[in-house]
This record gives C-alpha cells, sequence and structure tokens, in this order.
C-alpha cells in the first residue's frame, strides 16, 4: 500500500497505535496518564473531516474518551474552550 493509499483512510492501522504508546504517555486531551494501549485511540491533530490526514505526523494517542469527547476539535481550540468554561 502507498502513502497516497494511507491518506484516504480515515483509521490508523494497529502498528502506529503501538508505536505511538510507550510507559508513562500523556493524552493531549486531558493531561492524564495513558495506562494501557487498550485504553487509547490514535486520534487525528488535524481531524480527518476538516482535511487532515491519516499519516503519522498527524498523530496522537487519546483516551478513548477523550478522542470521543474532542470530536472534530482542532487543537488550539481546546485551550480556547477550557479558558471560556471558568
Amino acid at each position: 500500500m502507498t502513502e497516497a493509499d494511507m491518506t484516504d483512510q480515515r483509521a490508523f492501522s494497529p502498528e502506529l497505535k503501538q508505536k505511538l504508546f510507550h510507559e508513562g504517555y500523556i493524552c493531549s486531551y486531558c493531561g492524564n496518564v495513558i495506562l494501557s494501549v487498550d485504553d487509547a485511540e490514535v486520534d487525528h491533530v488535524m481531524p480527518y473531516s476538516l482535511g487532515g490526514e491519516t499519516v503519522e505526523s498527524n498523530a496522537q494517542l487519546l483516551h478513548r474518551h477523550c478522542n470521543r469527547e474532542k470530536n472534530n476539535i482542532i487543537d488550539a481550540d481546546w485551550s480556547t474552550e477550557e479558558d471560556n468554561q471558568d
């Protein structure tokens, strides 16, 4: 499979998930440690729905529930939302 084929896919490979995970990995959404690779999902930093590619440079691990809560928000928007909740 070529890199062009990979960028047309929405889902990241299980191999990339394993490659990204390490002991002490911090979820970029909630700031807590991801204790197990099974508790994580590979997330598009730039959301797929907004044109983000399914490539390693656009991948990060989040807790499963954090990834669903994040939905299609771009990282820079997280801090804005948190700042507005105070």
